[in-house]
């Protein structure tokens, strides 16, 4: 099932989306998608602001014998700024749930704009062999994607506390908003604590922050990104993990920290 599918049937809100067995990790639905779908139920809150930050707790396993209910509340809005709350429940309990700050541009005297950033050339990219699956290692959600690694993938043993590499859409995407389709890019790389193991573990995200940097320059369907994830900080079985997204023009796109559980 394509990723743009399960926004076709969202016409209002609050609003029951069934997962399909293929978006899954393990026994629950993969938390890109659960995070963009409840942007949708957020933004359905706004009328023209773009989202700004978007701060997500993910509660529990999205199962797939019931669907996921998308709820969300105007907590405030003001000239620029609306802040949204959201959560997505099956049977009545809580799975993810999530703040969304959106707001309009202002005029402003600041203006700090990011070196842009370029892994390869475009000859070099276009050489880079698309990455093969590899069901051995990789949950099934990741066949809705391609990647081009260009660091060491999961259970590889590598010392290297960083993940980089391009991702896409390899499914329809049309209708999902660009930033929805950002988010689930986002979150479709494993943890950069993974391929630090020389074997398999479990591994799962409590939260995600992200910061959305760019407003103007969306994700179009099945758009090549950059992406770059780096353990900050792992201790006790939890991991800090920094992330950032960058359009193929070299434009940062967003900002995201996570924290990861993993088991080994």
């Amino acid at each position: 099932m394509s990723f743009g599918r399960f926004f076709r049937g969202i016409t209002s809100f609050p609003s029951p989306v069934t997962i399909h067995p293929s978006w899954f990790q393990g026994r629950t639905a993969y938390g890109g998608l659960s995070t963009a779908l409840l942007h949708e139920s957020l933004a359905s809150q706004v009328s023209l602001a773009p989202l700004r930050s978007l701060q997500v707790t993910f509660v529990g396993p999205v199962l797939g014998e019931s669907p996921l209910c998308l709820e969300s509340k105007l907590l405030r809005t003001g000239k620029s700024v609306a802040l949204v709350r959201g959560e997505g429940l099956q049977d009545g309990d809580t799975k993810i749930a999530a703040l969304g700050a959106f707001g309009m541009k202002r005029d402003s005297v600041i203006r700090v704009v990011p070196e842009r950033v370029q892994f390869l050339n475009q000859a070099a990219f276009d050489a880079h062999p698309v990455s093969a699956f590899d069901e051995k290692k990789w949950p099934g959600f990741c066949r809705n994607f391609e990647y081009k690694y260009l660091t060491s993938e999961a259970f590889s043993g590598t010392k290297e506390t960083v993940m980089r590499g391009y991702v896409r859409h390899a499914t329809e995407s049309e209708e999902a908003s660009p930033a929805s389709r950002l988010l689930a890019l986002i979150d479709a790389w494993p943890s950069p604590v993974l391929p630090m193991l020389d074997q398999p573990c479990n591994a799962s995200s409590l939260t995600m922050s992200v910061d959305i940097v760019h407003e103007d320059v969306g994700v179009a369907d099945g758009e090549w990104v950059q992406y770059e994830s780096r353990v900050r900080h792992s201790e006790s079985g939890y991991a800090t993990v920094g992330e950032r997204v960058w359009s193929m023009e070299g434009e940062l796109l967003a900002i995201s920290q996570q924290n990861v559980v993993h088991f080994a």
